[in-house]
């Protein structure tokens, strides 16, 4: 076995060695290290592929993982970071970058708001372990959806945009703003087509990932609700970069349509209808007429 792997099972055998002595403790450090466990716990069904581990059992690992979350640090913060490959097994995944994996999978696969601390913290911990990857590295294959690429702990700047996720959802909204705006600044120009419907049989389908475009258009929404003229100006500046990126159905053609209306430019409004009524015809023929119904217009 390489060394950096040895190195890896050794510190774990410590842990529990050294820490986990009752047969409590060892019951509460397994449940810990299945939390890190959770993106890779998948019923596979010829196509099909979902996450096996119910919502409760999930949150039940994360407060075992909370209880040795410390020791965890301690033990593998020395531990340098090596990752050769995209779909490694995760025995063979540092046990910090599958901190990251399991915050990010805590809350856009199961919604816990518990997730929000872990987000922060993991990306916190692996900053100087684990090198960044841009995020437009995930579609050099030309790979719309996301499938197993979902499982690689360098791209944590996405730990940016699901905090904004969660407190916006929670009303924080000046929280919100400032998660964006950290995510719009490392991730310029990162459009995905996203070109599939949600379904919750496939796990890697069952949400929408992060976008430069949707963080611009998330951002000029909450901007428009502070009702004065900065906050439109800022949508209106958000919306405007967010279309000179490539298009997709997160591209806030309606938004900045309507901000035009209010302000008695019909024209260009009309246009920008026209434009997003397009690029909506620029998917496949089943996805135009599922984004058309989606959003109320007649079929592309």
């Amino acid at each position: 076995m390489p060394s950096w792997d040895s190195e890896i099972v050794r510190r774990r055998r410590v842990l529990s060695k050294r820490r986990a002595r009752s047969v409590e403790a060892r019951a509460s450090l397994d449940s810990a290290f299945a939390f890190l466990r959770v993106a890779y716990e998948v019923y596979r069904w010829h196509s099909e592929a979902s996450l096996t581990t119910p919502k409760a059992q999930v949150l039940e690992h994360l407060r075992h993982f909370e209880r040795w979350r410390a020791e965890f640090e301690t033990q593998f913060i020395k531990v340098r970071y090596r990752y050769s490959s995209d779909y490694l097994n995760p025995d063979e995944l540092h046990p910090l970058g599958l901190y990251v994996i399991s915050s990010q999978f805590a809350w856009h696969q199961y919604k816990l708001q518990e997730a929000g601390p872990h987000l922060k913290d993991s990306m916190e911990l692996v900053r100087s372990l684990i090198p960044r990857r841009p995020l437009e590295e995930r579609f050099e294959d030309g790979d719309p959806v996301l499938a197993e690429r979902l499982e690689d702990p360098r791209f944590y700047v996405a730990n940016h945009f699901y905090p904004g996720e969660l407190s916006e959802n929670s009303g924080a909204e000046a929280e919100a703003l400032q998660h964006y705006l950290t995510f719009i600044e490392l991730e310029p120009a990162f459009s995905p087509r996203n070109a599939h419907r949600l379904d919750r049989d496939f796990y890697e389908r069952s949400f929408f990932y992060p976008s430069t475009v949707e963080a611009l258009r998330r951002v000029g929404l909450l901007s428009l609700r502070s009702n004065n003229t900065q906050g439109r100006e800022r949508a209106r500046s958000c919306f405007k970069k967010a279309l000179s990126l490539p298009a997709s159905h997160h591209s806030p053609f309606r938004e900045y349509a309507t901000l035009l209306r209010e302000d008695g430019d019909d024209t260009r409004a009309l246009h920008l209808e026209e434009e997003w009524r397009k690029v909506l015809a620029s998917y496949p023929p089943e996805m135009s007429r599922t984004w058309s119904r989606h959003y109320g217009l007649s079929e592309a």
